[in-house]
């Protein structure tokens, strides 16, 4: 399984700093390559898209569940966990 991951950025002295990756096309790399390797083996390998449900609930810009810009909050991982990505882990399993 693949998380799809949420944009990140960096608190520096100078100001938020958005991950470089995500702007220059090494994560468009990573996301295709993991398509590749899931189309190619269909069933092996699983995409979970937490950027997109972290957007869909609102926790995605939310500086109360992500401090930092990167981290979850103790509170939103659990929400996270509950309410989407513990259920998605059951129905990867077939449960």
């Amino acid at each position: 399984m693949w998380l799809r991951p949420p944009v990140s950025a960096l608190h520096t002295s100078s100001g938020q700093v958005v991950d470089p990756s995500f702007g220059d096309g090494r994560q468009q790399i990573i996301e295709d390559q993991v398509h590749a390797a899931a189309a190619a083996h269909p069933g092996v390998l699983s995409i979970l898209d937490l950027r997109g449900w972290l957007e869909r609930s609102g926790l995605l810009d939310d500086p109360a569940a992500r401090p930092d810009d990167m981290h979850l909050s103790e509170e939103s991982a659990t929400r996270v966990a509950t309410e989407w990505l513990g259920p998605e882990l059951l129905r990867l399993a077939g449960r």
